[in-house]
């Protein structure tokens, strides 16, 4: 995950809530290997910034291709059933 500064600074301006707009990683997942998903979430939310950040506020999250079936992917995507799962 990220170690960017911008982390610290969003969470001192104490904010309600972020509304995420996808690509919460950027692993390009694609097959379908649900624990590969899960590890890519959990890198960032175990990055220490990022999570110190997201420890303060409610988080409103929309996936993205890079979060659920990869790069580029479609709803018909031969990854879909992990990316449902995830």
């Amino acid at each position: 995950g990220s170690t960017s500064e911008v982390f610290r600074f969003i969470a001192e301006e104490e904010p309600l809530l972020m509304l995420h707009l996808g690509n919460f990683h950027y692993r390009d997942i694609s097959t379908n290997d649900l624990e590969a998903r899960l590890r890519a979430v959990a890198m960032v939310l175990n990055s220490e910034k990022q999570r110190a950040m997201y420890a303060t506020m409610a988080l409103v999250y929309m996936w993205d291709d890079h979060d659920w079936l990869g790069p580029t992917s479609g709803a018909h995507s031969e990854t879909e059933v992990a990316g449902r799962a995830t």
